[in-house]
């Protein structure tokens, strides 16, 4: 697709220099305004793709934080009552 955009640029722009706008070279043009808006339109996905992407990374960064906090507080709270039961069987 990118090498016939780039024949078909290189084509619409010799006949522009050459002054000779036929009617197969409107045909050309609209095809390449075409591919043009095509390539618009996936570049403009794909934005929205890396975006949702990143707000998911993000998500993703938080549960983890959350999660690291969760286990940590259960290893406190695993330390805790070993150091209770260690001094109960002790008396």
């Amino acid at each position: 697709m990118i090498k016939r955009s780039i024949a078909l640029t290189s084509a619409i722009a010799v006949s522009l220099l050459t002054g000779c706008a036929s009617e197969q070279m409107q045909k050309e043009i609209n095809e390449v305004r075409i591919i043009a808006q095509e390539a618009k339109a996936t570049a403009d996905k794909s934005m929205e793709k890396a975006e949702e992407a990143s707000a998911a990374m993000a998500k993703a960064e938080a549960a983890m934080s959350a999660a690291e906090a969760a286990q940590a507080c259960c290893d406190d709270s695993r330390e805790r009552l070993d150091r209770v039961f260690r001094k109960s069987m002790n008396k």
